[in-house]
């Protein structure tokens, strides 16, 4: 008896121990398979669960479009340095040629948006991490990415890039973003940027947001990350947003000096470009806005979908609502930004100077202001605050705007 006890002893140990084991291999598994952001080194794809799923109204949980991830199709991550240049047709404003390290098609990324592309991303963004910088690049095409980026320190996110038109469909390399719903300014954005970071020649388009019904997404990309003083010299340039609900944010929480924003076309929904909390020079040239980009971008079709715009239903949505919430610029604390070369087109505002809502309460903007066109804007120039030194705007154009400029209580300097 005391054999026949000892031996169900034993079998109920290993019985717990096969038990303790699944577990670790089952949670290995789901880290792996969700691209957590300890297997990623703070890049995340965030996948849900069918639970997560059902409590997202709740909780705010940004939506996850399901699709085929596309697998990694190489394991060999020495770089491969590749001249790019211009022989495939492409218009880069700047630098015609660059070197690349990696290209996402070489290790599996789909440029039909079939499968889901963000697995490689992140893969090769991590990559470029660990040897300290380069360029990432992505070809002409069309990528599903469901997931949040990082792009490091001394990384550029590099695509195919023309210079688009309000009336014809886009071309180049197009981020399809599936990340987000939900969300406010606060919460993680689909592309946060690190020092020296770069995101260029492409454009990024959600397909889910409903032209009939528009709900808030996440910013789509915000210069600076959580803990960090000194978020410095990010740059995005030659950048076409298509549909996002804010653009590019420059963080609220963590300040920093000389962002560029250069060459930023589309039709945001809610802020084109957002500055605050900047402790040196910031620079904000060509900057185009209106409801056309969205609505003529052509890439439902492209996409091989039912456009939404195929009747002027869903193009009058878009241009109401633009009207009655969207702001071009919004300018906050900084120290004497140039913003130069703004266009803005059927929005509630061109332009905003407000103050700060970060962690200096009371800073307001001050900054150069140079050759705005508004047309068919609500308001063109709306000063909510300024800074004590006063803000100077030169050579402005403003054509059937209900008000042209538009000077609050809390104006500290002259305007």
């Amino acid at each position: 008896m005391k054999r026949k006890g000892f031996y169900l002893l034993c079998f109920s140990i290993m019985l717990l121990l096969t038990g303790l084991m699944g577990g670790c291999s089952k949670n290995k598994t789901v880290e792996d398979d969700k691209g957590t952001e300890e297997a990623n080194d703070g890049i995340t794809d965030n996948s849900q669960t069918e639970n997560e799923k059902e409590d997202e109204t709740k909780t705010n949980t940004p939506v996850i479009e399901e699709a085929v991830m596309a697998e990694l199709t190489k394991d060999d991550f020495t770089p491969n340095w590749t001249l790019i240049n211009n022989e495939n047709g492409f218009t880069d404003l700047s630098v015609g040629t660059f070197v690349a390290a990696y290209n996402v098609l070489d290790y599996g990324a789909d440029p039909t948006g079939e499968k889901n592309s963000t697995k490689i991303f992140l893969t090769l963004l991590t990559k470029l991490k660990e040897m300290g910088g380069g360029t990432l690049y992505v070809p002409d095409g069309m990528y599903k990415l469901t997931g949040r980026l990082i792009i490091p320190k001394g990384v550029t996110l590099r695509g195919d890039w023309k210079k688009p038109e309000k009336d014809k469909p886009v071309e180049g390399t197009v981020l399809m973003a599936y990340y987000g719903l939900n969300g406010s300014p606060y919460d993680d954005p689909f592309i946060s940027m690190e020092i020296g970071a770069g995101v260029m020649n492409v454009a990024i388009w959600y397909p889910k947001q409903d032209p009939n019904n528009i709900q808030p997404y996440a910013p789509t990309i915000t210069m600076g990350v959580p803990g960090y003083f000194g978020n410095e010299y990010n740059n995005v340039k030659n950048v076409t947003m298509i549909n996002p609900y804010i653009g590019v944010l420059f963080s609220y929480e963590n300040g920093g000096a000389s962002p560029v924003i250069n060459g930023l076309y589309g039709t945001p929904l809610y802020v084109g470009a957002e500055v605050d909390n900047i402790a040196d020079v910031g620079r904000l040239e060509w900057i185009d806005l209106s409801p056309d980009y969205w609505i003529h971008s052509g890439l439902y079709a492209r996409l091989g979908i039912e456009d939404p715009f195929k009747d002027n239903k869903a193009a009058d949505s878009v241009k109401k609502y633009v009207y009655e919430n969207a702001t071009g610029v919004v300018m906050r604390r900084n120290d004497w930004s140039y913003t130069t070369y703004l266009t803005v087109d059927g929005y509630k505002e061109g332009y905003r100077a407000s103050e700060t809502v970060s962690s200096d309460p009371g800073a307001a903007p001050n900054g150069h202001h140079y050759d705005f066109d508004f047309t068919n804007c609500k308001t063109g120039v709306y000063i909510e605050a300024t800074n004590d030194v006063g803000i100077l705007f030169n050579k402005l154009t403003m054509k059937d705007c209900e008000n042209g400029i538009v000077v609050g209580d809390n104006t500290g300097g002259a305007v």
